[in-house]
């Protein structure tokens, strides 16, 4: 690994070097990243109304339709106070656990009026932290294990080599030798074996 990578303990091996975190696991530094970039953008947005500050477009429409629709309160209990939002929202990252917390994120992502420099900052903390979870390019933009990206990408590579054996047996080995090294980034994550299956199935 490269020094320039990690820090000055972690490259003297005194602190432990950055590694992929499992299912269902969310490290600290992922808490602070992803909790800093919400931050940011609801100060960012916010507006004063006499002497304090409250929520601004979109964050007011959002977290009012998170109130409703995920906590389930009521309409009256909704209060704009930027202060009271920042704090709602830090105690999210910083106390709950990985659903809670990837529930929120998620949210916020499939919601309409949410900025796409949102989306692209969640999406670059999820990758520097080493997070089992990215975005799946899809409508929703929904939180989806790792893997599934990784697979999806060698499935498309599957289907090419399956192209390929039209031109005999020797031809599809050849082909398949070639993505091996997809196989290898997958099992990281999986069973190769149970991978292998998987993807030959479907």
């Amino acid at each position: 690994m490269d020094r320039r990578d990690v820090t000055f303990a972690q490259a003297e091996g005194a602190a432990p070097l950055p590694r992929r975190l499992e299912l269902g696991e969310v490290s600290q530094q992922l808490r602070v990243r992803l909790a800093e970039i919400f931050h940011l953008h609801l100060s960012n947005t916010s507006q004063v109304a006499s002497f304090y500050r409250v929520l601004g477009e979109p964050w007011n429409d959002i977290l009012y339709s998170y109130h409703i629709d995920i906590l389930h309160r009521f309409p009256s209990g909704f209060d704009s106070d930027l202060k009271e939002h920042l704090n709602s929202v830090e105690r999210i990252f910083q106390q709950g656990n990985y659903t809670r917390i990837f529930d929120f994120v998620q949210f916020c992502l499939r919601h309409p009026n949410c900025p796409a420099e949102v989306t692209e900052a969640v999406e670059q903390a999820l990758e520097d932290c080493g997070a089992a979870y990215t975005l799946i390019d899809d409508p929703l933009l929904s939180c989806q294990p790792l893997q599934r990206k990784k697979a999806k990408r060698f499935k498309e590579r599957l289907q090419s080599c399956r192209k390929v054996a039209s031109m005999g047996h020797g031809s599809i080995w050849l082909a398949l030798q070639n993505v091996s090294t997809r196989m290898t980034l997958l099992a990281v994550f999986v069973s190769p074996f149970m991978q292998w299956n998987l993807l030959l199935a479907e």
